[in-house]
């Protein structure tokens, strides 16, 4: 999943190791609880994070699951209307999720380490 490789970027950038074997949920605590960031945003992040893990799990192991339920369109819509990013076309079913997997890694991406600004300020 293309969130799972910015996931781990994310976890490189804040000198996280050992990471690379681990489930793609037990990297999101570690993001949780060791990248010290804007707490608001990173808790949103995390929250979203966790409930596309979910999604995903539904998808791959419940036989008769809908995608068109509403839980990817509801996900998509609370990533639209909470994150900072670029709408790139009129927003159907199939673009609103593709716009806010989009959205969703630019913000992981650009989540700012504060004991990177506290060091460089000594």
């Amino acid at each position: 999943m293309l969130l799972e490789v910015i996931l781990n970027e994310v976890l490189r950038r804040n000198k996280i190791h050992d990471y690379e074997y681990l489930s793609f949920y037990r990297k999101i605590t570690l993001l949780d609880e060791f990248v010290v960031c804007n707490e608001k945003k990173k808790n949103f992040i995390v929250s979203t994070l966790k409930d596309i893990n979910s999604l995903r799990n539904k998808i791959a192991h419940e036989l008769n699951f809908d995608i068109r339920n509403g839980d990817f369109a509801d996900w998509a819509k609370r990533i639209t209307n909470n994150l900072e990013g670029e709408k790139f076309t009129r927003y159907t079913f199939r673009t609103r999720i593709q716009n806010s997997f989009s959205i969703l890694s630019i913000n992981l991406l650009g989540l700012k380490d504060k004991r990177t600004k506290i060091h460089h300020m000594n």
